[in-house]
């Protein structure tokens, strides 16, 4: 074997062995860090030895033998090929060295005291070995050496002095390494010599790579391995093995592979276990502790004082394992406390985790901690969890929040704080993993701990109750709130509104509107607080469907959509945000708003979330009328979450496939997913009137007029007694006048027709394009061409291509049947129609700006920006931004 930067040591050695042949006896001790190559200078010692002419004598004292009296001694003489007339006189002098040693222990003897008759007859055997020979004898791993071997060495070694033999001694550092009265007697010896060792360099270990791999190897990877084995040879070793190993295995691509691999880790373990009881202690405490260790908390932590500590730390950095007081490498830490038994790992966890909370450490740190050792029974516990599971939710850390919450919640033993907690639980999950969250509230619901539930608790619970389709049980938890703590607790009485008025914009029968909107006062909580939030984007969703769209309305709702939501509570304000936009028709914002929150919810693995915002998305989709995108959404949203623990919400996603999947003339499709079962009561509610809209649509296209009336007839029933009688929730009256179309019944189409129309007034929007395009086929043939020109040009102007497209081939086959007759030019003009903030839009649009970029540069809304473009596609008679290119080249 090639020993890297040990040649002037090695060159020592043989010198002393050359001496020792010629009569002039030694004594050397090689110290050094575990695994620093002490053993392979002993064998490189031993075999110029040998074939130098020199008995050679090995032994090594084994882990564990400091409990064997005399035990080095014994390994010692039984090892040397002693004559025979030796043997008995030997192991008679051992028996009585074994009896004083004992004595010694139990107190009846000076320590100091070693019998000169037993040291006369090892000399003596000693020197009868010399007759044939010289000798050299190595002791490997004296740290491990009896006490009593090591009083009986140095006279022995003092009666050697002239004898031709050589004592080589292998020695690991650390803070307890030999008897300290032991290396005073070697010191007094005049042939004594110490010879130290060190690490490898970091070009010592380009040295060492270079022989096992290559020189281009090892100028690529002796950085990262000294930086990773501090330079400790057999780690170097390891790091070496796992590298070809994973070269092998996969193949010349890999020669730059991670370093931490079985053999590097199993070389770490083997060095930590070969260090000091209390130095692998110390090694347990800065792993648990990680970058939290300090000298002082190490000492708390292994229970010991701060300055044999520092020592114990000074050892582990020595041997390598440390840098500092931190591991190397992140899988050696890993390595390490994986090492320790479950239960001491555990144990040491909960007491980190008490050290870092009184030490004043962030609350994450400690809960981390709590999490690993799965308790958390004590009151410090519990805040810390608390504290961590609040910071989790500000950082949209919902796995990590649930963790802290649940562990919390299995410990707590206060039954009013363990239902508090589970509710929280509950509501954590709601948004990541529903069907859990569902399992929760249930067993919440069952307990006896619903007793304790609080006014905010109850709240939430009522709002996850309708959700999941039990809207009846939600009005029955409100009704058995404390009506009179309310008035004390403003943020809960805020939160118990938003419940209510949540449940009357979504399910209006169930008549908790009474109390949801009655006056509050002004309120003392921050506009910026997340229950200020949810209750103004509640109110602004109940606005535009009892009101229909105002312009305060969709600025609020962008404002809120503009912020970043902070946890999940804010998650309900999101959502009622977009869907305000999308019930104003401005489908093209919350387009760009709901594509942003998508990606963050998947950023955060938030799989309930991505459900529902994908169902959104889809509706979304489905208002511009790209029917495709709209059903392969809903299909997204629907496969992420099993059916049966969306709740209520599911008629949302299913709407979207029903519609868009009749849309595009794929009937089965449709009539599978009109098939699933639906939650009770989900047709009462406002995500019901959507259901019934495109099943009604569904029964049309198979030829089913009087059930689709059926369907659009008792979404308007419900509308209008709910006083949210407005087109852009449910445009039943286009809907139904379509089913009398198909039934042949003309005037009753024609009826609902310009009912609907003189509702809306004069203002342009998808529906009265709608209605346009119905009435042209009951109007008759004399004002059906004018009647489509205008559907088509309000519909290219609001962005609905899927309506669009009907009324172009409406218009289309019109045409046809009336060859005789001049088409009418679909209206349009040049650029000189737009007024100048038309014209700035158009051309920053033409450039490829997004409506938001264009808003900043103009230093506009969105939604101004959007109306802008609407007038623009209706003037220069266009569908699309992509046309504007040519109009406004340069």
């Amino acid at each position: 074997m090639t020993l890297v930067e040990r040649d002037s040591e090695l060159a020592f050695l043989k010198k002393s062995a050359v001496d020792a042949a010629h009569g002039t006896a030694s004594v050397v001790l090689i110290s050094g860090p575990v695994a620093s190559g002490k053993t392979s200078l002993l064998r490189e010692l031993s075999a110029f030895a040998a074939d130098s002419g020199l008995l050679v004598v090995d032994i090594q004292c084994p882990q564990g033998g400091q409990g064997t009296p005399l035990g080095a001694l014994c390994r010692l003489f039984r090892t040397a090929p002693l004559p025979p007339e030796w043997a008995e006189r030997v192991e008679a002098a051992l028996a009585t060295g074994r009896s004083a040693a004992q004595n010694t222990a139990d107190g009846s003897r000076d320590a100091d005291d070693v019998p000169v008759h037993v040291v006369n007859d090892l000399h003596a055997a000693l020197r009868a070995l010399t007759v044939t020979a010289p000798v050299l004898i190595t002791v490997d791993d004296l740290q491990n050496a009896d006490s009593a071997s090591l009083r009986f060495l140095p006279p022995l070694v003092d009666r050697l002095r002239s004898a031709p033999v050589m004592l080589a001694l292998g020695e690991r550092e650390g803070p307890h390494a030999a008897h300290p009265l032991f290396r005073a007697e070697l010191l007094r010896q005049p042939h004594y010599r110490r010879v130290a060792i060190d690490l490898l360099s970091p070009g010592g270990v380009r040295q060492m790579v270079s022989h096992l791999l290559d020189e281009a190897s090892a100028h690529r990877l002796s950085p990262v391995l000294h930086d990773v084995s501090g330079g400790n040879p057999l780690l170097v070793r390891a790091l070496v093995d796992d590298h070809e190993a994973t070269r092998n295995t996969l193949g010349p691509r890999a020669v730059d592979a991670g370093p931490a691999d079985e053999s590097f880790l199993q070389a770490l373990l083997w060095c930590l276990e070969r260090t000091e009881p209390q130095t692998r202690a110390v090694a347990h405490a800065v792993a648990v502790l990680d970058d939290a260790a300090t000298v002082e908390l190490l000492a708390r932590l292994a229970g010991s004082d701060t300055e044999p500590v520092a020592r114990h730390v000074q050892t582990l950095n020595r041997t390598g394992l440390l840098d500092g007081l931190r591991f190397r490498h992140p899988e050696a830490r890993a390595a390490v406390l994986a090492g320790l038994h479950e239960k001491d790992r555990a144990a040491l966890r909960l007491d980190a985790a008490r050290l870092l909370y009184y030490a004043g450490e962030p609350a994450t740190k400690v809960a981390a901690h709590l999490l690993a050792a799965g308790s958390a029974g004590e009151p410090w516990a519990l805040k810390a969890l608390a504290e961590a599971a609040k910071e989790a939710g500000y950082r949209g850390q919902t796995q990590v929040r649930g963790q802290y919450l649940k562990l919390a919640y299995e410990e707590c033993r206060d039954e009013r704080h363990k239902a508090e907690l589970l509710v929280k639980l509950v509501d954590t999950e709601f948004w990541a993993s529903p069907p859990a969250s569902v399992r929760r509230m249930l067993q919440l619901l069952e307990s006896p701990l619903a007793a304790h539930m609080g006014t905010r608790q109850a709240s939430l619970i009522a709002r996850h109750l309708f959700w999941l389709g039990r809207p009846r049980e939600a009005v029955k938890v409100l009704d058995s709130l404390d009506v009179s703590a309310l008035a004390h607790d403003e943020s809960a009485s805020l939160d118990v509104h938003t419940t209510q008025l949540l449940l009357d914009v979504s399910w209006p029968s169930l008549g908790t509107r009474a109390l949801a909107v009655e006056d509050l006062g002004p309120s003392a909580l921050p506009q910026s607080s997340p229950v200020s939030i949810v209750f103004r984007s509640t109110k602004i969703l109940d606005s535009v469907l009892r009101e229909g769209p105002l312009e305060s309305s969709i600025e609020q709702a962008e404002e809120i959509l503009r912020n970043p939501w902070q946890d999940n509570s804010l998650l309900d304000a999101v959502a009622n945000a977009l869907i305000t936009l999308i019930y104003s028709d401005r489908t093209e914002t919350a387009a760009e708003h709901c594509d942003r929150i998508l990606s963050e919810l998947a950023q955060h693995n938030l799989r309930g979330g991505q459900a529902y915002f994908t169902a959104i998305r889809s509706w979304i989709a489905l208002r511009q009328g790209d029917v495709s995108a709209a059903y392969q959404s809903a299909q997204v949203s629907l496969a992420l979450i099993p059916p049966h623990h969306w709740g209520m919400a599911v008629g949302l996603p299913l709407a979207v496939g029903i519609f868009a999947a009749t849309a595009m003339g794929n009937y089965a499709e449709a009539e599978r997913l009109s098939a699933r079962p639906l939650p009770d009561s989900l047709l009462e509610s406002r995500f019901g009137l959507h259901y019934l809209r495109a099943r009604g649509h569904l029964h049309l296209a198979m030829k089913r007029p009087t059930l689709a009336l059926d369907d659009f007839l008792v979404s308007g029933e419900r509308v209008q007694a709910w006083g949210m009688d407005l087109p852009t929730l449910a445009p039943w009256r286009v809907d139904a006048a379509e089913a009398h179309l198909a039934l042949g019944r003309p005037e009753e189409a024609g009826a609902l027709l310009a009912e609907q129309l003189d509702r809306l007034g004069q203002a342009p929007s998808r529906v009265h394009g709608m209605a346009l395009r119905l009435l042209a086929e009951a109007d008759g043939p004399e004002r059906r061409v004018s009647l489509l020109t205008r559907a088509v040009d309000m519909l290219r102007a609001c962005g609905d291509r899927y309506e669009l497209a009907r009324a172009l081939a409406d218009l289309q086959q019109t045409r046809q049947k009336r060859p005789s007759s001049p088409q009418a030019p679909v209206r349009g003009g040049g650029i000189e129609t737009l007024t100048k903030a038309e014209t700035r839009v158009a051309e920053l649009a033409a450039q490829g700006r997004t409506n938001r970029e264009i808003a900043r540069r103009l230093q506009v809304t969105p939604s101004t920006v959007e109306q802008h473009l609407t007038r623009v596609f209706r003037k220069l008679n266009l569908t699309d931004r992509n046309q504007l290119a040519a109009p406004f080249a340069a």
